[in-house]
């Protein structure tokens, strides 16, 4: 998944409507910086929440009301948008999702009780469709290929994330990655370990790797 263009509106530290265009600098790796408290975390929520439905946090899944940025009118609608390209048979193709997490609008009579609005989402396909709603989440996992924990390991690098990890996933050999997929799914961490070291680049292969010293 390559991100083209995020807009976010009303959606956690952004009160506006922001527009992030990836495009802009031609280039494959961003690097999102700032001082503290000026919204990287935002973004990096923006995008999964688009995706996933769930903030970037493993720890502090924020998927509702609490994702509404507490500096916007409750008049002014808050969602994610997210354009992304995804290679298929060596073409790149363009999807754009836009979600709305549960949030409250403001009562449209003087004293009643603020309305309570759920989660919205749309899928709008590469050739211009959209997608069946109640179908989009589940779209959006076959459309990466991944589930958002796996996401959250091997496309983006939070200060808190596994660095580690990502770096290793990078240079696993092509045929390995769909292992690598599925092993997440199945398997726990310890299993994963002899897998790890079957589809690691031999460059990665600790020294004396597959060897036995002799006493």
């Amino acid at each position: 998944m390559k991100p083209v263009r995020l807009v976010m509106q009303a959606f956690g530290s952004y009160a506006g409507r922001t527009v992030i265009d990836f495009e802009k600098p031609n280039q494959n790796i961003f690097l999102i910086t700032g001082d503290t408290g000026a919204g990287k975390t935002t973004v990096f929520d923006a995008i999964v929440f688009a995706l996933y439905g769930e903030a970037s946090s493993s720890t502090n899944r924020k998927d509702g009301a609490e994702l509404q940025s507490q500096y916007a009118a409750l008049d002014v609608e808050p969602y994610v948008e997210l354009t992304f390209t995804e290679t298929s048979g060596g073409r790149d193709l363009l999807y754009t999702v836009r979600r709305s997490p549960r949030h409250f609008r403001k009562a449209k009579r003087s004293g009643a009780a603020n309305q309570a609005v759920p989660e919205n989402i749309d899928l709008f396909m590469p050739d211009g469709s959209e997608y069946p709603q109640k179908e989009a989440a589940a779209k959006l996992v076959e459309i990466t290929g991944l589930t958002k924990e796996q996401f959250s390991q091997v496309a983006m690098i939070q200060k808190t994330g596994n660095f580690p990890e990502a770096l290793w996933y990078g240079n696993l050999r092509p045929d390995c990655q769909d292992s690598f997929h599925a092993s997440l799914r199945e398997k726990d961490t310890d299993s994963r370990g002899t897998e790890r070291d079957a589809c690691r680049s031999p460059a990665l292969q600790p020294a004396g790797a597959g060897r036995r010293g002799r006493r």
